[in-house]
This record gives structure tokens, sequence and C-alpha cells, in this order.
């Protein structure tokens, strides 16, 4: 943020000089009155262009900002649906696409086919498995 120090600022040679400082820093300056706000030129102005060319070059990325992930190419993997079936996504950068529980893809390599049939195996074992509990339970109620 931009400020101008005013006569009030407790060092004399910072008097009506002009400085760029964060906001934080620059607002507590503006509130005991040793500052005042400088506004930005008109908007679409050539100075105005040049202010904030001069605030782009200035910033300074946060060490906490996490960059999001980029995948090159395409990858292919087992995932889950929304109700827990296996399915086949394919990831291309940012884009995921998600097959149909049962459905192969076209362009879907051997190793990932073969790996989700065997999923979708031992998926459709384990409802079967939990059909015939079920069943079983409720001929041991009758």
């Amino acid at each position: 943020m931009k400020i101008q120090y005013t006569e009030f600022v407790a060092d004399p040679s910072l008097r009506n000089t002009i400085t760029n400082l964060p906001a934080h820093i620059a607002q507590v300056l503006i509130a005991q009155g040793s500052a005042k706000a400088v506004p930005m030129p008109r908007w679409g102005t050539p100075e105005w262009l040049e202010e904030r060319k001069a605030q782009s070059a200035a910033a300074v990325p946060n060490a906490e900002d996490t960059p999001a992930p980029f995948v090159s190419g395409v990858c292919w993997e087992i995932g889950k649906s929304y109700y827990g079936k296996p399915v086949i996504q394919r990831r291309s950068g940012s884009e995921i696409g998600q097959a149909a529980f049962g459905e192969i893809p076209d362009g879907c390599p051997a190793d990932v086919r073969k790996q989700y049939d065997k999923i979708v195996r031992e998926y459709n074992a384990r409802l079967e498995a939990a059909a015939q509990e079920r069943q079983a339970v409720l001929e041991g109620r009758r």
C-alpha cells in the first residue's frame, strides 16, 4: 500500500516521503496519523498501468502457498465412484474423466484393465457374501 508520511512521523527524515509498505503496516501508520494513503491513479490510465506493474513486481509469493499439481500427459487409475463402486479414471492436466461402473473406456492400457477386472471381481464377491449373510439372517428369524 502506498503511503505518504505526514509531519507527525517520529523520524524527521521521512516527512513527506512516499513509500510502499505492506497494507497491515500502512494501516497502522495511517490510523496513528503518521501517514496518509496515496490513492491509485485513475483506472485505465498509463499511470495506473505503471502502478499495477510496480505492485506486481514487488509482490513476494507466500512461502505457504502451494502450487496446484500438474499432471503432464494422461494418467489412468482405479478409483471409487460416489456410491463406492470401482471405476476407471482418466486424468489429463487438471481434468478427471470417470467411466461408469463396469465400463472400460477407449485407450485404457491393458495393465489398468487387468487391475480393474480383479478389483471388480473382489467387489462383486463382497456383495455376494453380504447378500448371503443377509439371507441367512432373514432365514434365521423366520
